[in-house]
């Protein structure tokens, strides 16, 4: 993410990135909401961790309303994962779903 943020950064694309860290239960912070809604484009790094992440999946959630709504780009990247255990929820993905 470290060596993402700084491409783009240097080649003057202003980023909104979801760094917060959050103990266990507590809700998403209106900021990284607003940051969300008023993006043009959404990366979504997609990880073999990513679907146990209850955040990550709200946040995702919040991503595909916008692109709905309000026609935002959303470009999904597959680090270290499969794009079809992604797809149909095979492996990590579908253990982690399994859990919620």
């Amino acid at each position: 993410m470290s060596h993402l943020y700084e491409g783009l950064k240097n080649r003057g694309i202003f980023t909104f990135q979801d760094n917060i860290r959050l103990e266990h239960g507590n809700s998403i912070p209106e900021k990284l909401w607003k940051g969300i809604e008023e993006s043009q484009v959404a990366l979504v790094i997609f990880s073999k961790n990513y679907a146990r992440s209850r955040w990550c999946l709200n946040e995702l959630v919040k991503i595909m309303k916008c692109k709905e709504g309000n026609g935002q780009t959303v470009i999904p990247v597959f680090y270290d994962v499969d794009p079809s255990h992604v797809r149909n929820q095979r492996e990590s993905f579908a253990e982690a779903f399994a859990e919620h």
